[in-house]
């Protein structure tokens, strides 16, 4: 039986036979699972510290101890580490991060930005190492199932509370005018960003939907409340990931056994993710204005929109009813991030200095332009060709890893394995477009469950 809940061996193969070295892995491992999803925000005054402080978080000490950790392990010689296309890709895409700092005007925010990829590469590169074999990697996906459950319950109470009782909490984000839906509360749960949560609870919702034919009646149930508690919880937050999510459920189906039921959840989740691409595609590019409409109380009014004459005691008036469209923020934003790059072609501004530097083309000033909301065009704007070329060959070497992966496995609970997380890297790959992904500590943590699919077939 496959399931998330279990795992049938649960015991390492370490050839070292070391059990202490495997209960601290393991143990690291477990606490950087539980905290990747807690995010603080400080609540006090705006100060060089305060934004220090916001950018470390209670997951960076477990990630810190697991770098460190994996650190003395090779000094000391327990651990052997081998060279690996993804250990140069992550180099490669470092080099690529730092020669933005030809391009910067402001050395000390690039040089913040480098020392975060480099942080978040050594994370990545000590998540691959502490995973040893297949148990390991059943044994970080079925931990992030698990902890997914508990942020997505907490996330449902936060809604029920927001929407039936009128009750703010830190589980939702209030917004009062939120685009064509007005008073909304989008459920963050501990995060403080909808979508994140999006993302995070996307392996969940895949690794529950994977194993419903391959679970008993009982365990079956609850995976179904678990798929419709997820689906539940990342519609209220309202999220353009839907998008991400939907191509990826596309492949997940895709590589499920063909009976009548599969087929038929393959075209409906196919529709669903063209419609949904078109729609947000769509309401990204423009927004619409109106409908806006003015009084005239004689002939002095434009032949434009749809009039409608009437006449009451005050005489003849017209009403003029007008709707229109604008560019919307987002379009702003990667219009920028276009603009600076083709200015900037080869080295760009500066990692972390998008905000900061502004285009000799014209862009529309009343948009606070922070960041370029999309990871490609961020890159491609902030270090290049250079680094956007060294992003592309980084996520590719993952994804080759993955089809490696499953080309060369034979055994159907790792064919699975290899499937639900490319899925989830499709997923994440098509959000990235529409988000900026590349600093979410979990991704880093999937890119290091990515690579450990190294040490899967390396060790057979």
């Amino acid at each position: 039986m496959i399931s998330l809940f279990k795992s049938k061996d649960d015991r390492s193969r370490n050839s070292s036979g070391d059990e202490s070295f495997l209960n601290l892995r393991r143990i690291l491992l477990l606490f950087v699972i539980a905290s990747l999803p807690i995010m603080v925000r400080h609540p006090f005054e705006s100060t060089l510290l305060t934004t220090l402080l916001n950018k470390i978080q209670l997951p960076d000490v477990f990630m810190g101890a697991l770098i460190i950790f994996v650190f003395i392990l090779g000094v000391t010689k327990r651990i052997g580490i081998r060279s690996s296309y993804f250990v140069y890709a992550l180099i490669l895409f470092n080099l690529g991060v730092a020669c933005s700092l030809i391009g910067s005007e402001n050395r000390i925010l690039t040089a913040v930005d480098i020392v975060t990829y480099l942080y978040l590469s050594l994370f990545a590169f000590a998540v691959w190492t502490a995973i040893i074999n297949e148990d390991d990697m059943w044994f970080a996906i079925r931990w992030w199932f698990y902890v997914s459950v508990v942020i997505a319950s907490m996330a449902l109470v936060g809604i029920i509370l927001s929407y039936a009782c009128g009750v703010d909490s830190f589980l939702v984000i209030k917004y009062e005018d939120f685009p064509y839906l007005g008073y909304i509360y989008r459920a963050s749960g501990t995060f403080f960003n909808a979508k994140y949560l999006t993302m995070y609870l996307t392996p969940g919702l895949f690794g529950a939907i994977l194993f419903l034919d391959e679970s008993e009646k009982n365990v079956r149930a609850v995976l179904w409340g678990i798929i419709f508690l997820f689906l539940i919880v990342m519609f209220f937050t309202f999220s353009r990931g839907w998008v991400g999510i939907s191509w990826g459920l596309v492949y997940l189906l895709s590589r499920l056994d063909a009976t009548r039921s599969v087929r038929i959840a393959r075209l409906g989740v196919l529709f669903v993710a063209v419609f949904l691409t078109l729609f947000f595609a769509l309401i990204s590019r423009w927004e619409i204005v109106g409908p806006r409409y003015k009084i005239y109380h004689d002939s002095s009014y434009e032949e434009t929109g749809l009039n409608i004459s009437y006449i009451d005691e005050e005489g003849l008036k017209r009403i003029q009813l007008d709707v229109g469209v604008k560019d919307t923020a987002y379009f702003e934003l990667k219009k920028k991030a276009v603009f600076l790059f083709l200015e900037h072609p080869v080295f760009g501004v500066g990692a972390g200095t998008f905000r900061y530097r502004q285009p000799e083309r014209p862009v529309n000033e009343e948009v606070d332009v922070f960041i370029p909301h999309s990871t490609p065009l961020g890159f491609l704007a902030e270090t290049g060709l250079v680094g956007f070329i060294l992003l592309v060959l980084l996520w590719s070497v993952l994804f080759a890893i993955l089809h490696r992966g499953e080309r060369s496995c034979f055994e159907e609970k790792m064919k699975k394995f290899y499937v639900l997380v490319t899925a989830i890297l499709i997923s994440f790959a098509i959000i990235s477009i529409d988000m900026d992904i590349m600093k979410f500590r979990f991704v880093w943590f999937l890119f290091g469950i990515c690579a450990a699919c190294v040490n899967s077939y390396t060790n057979k």
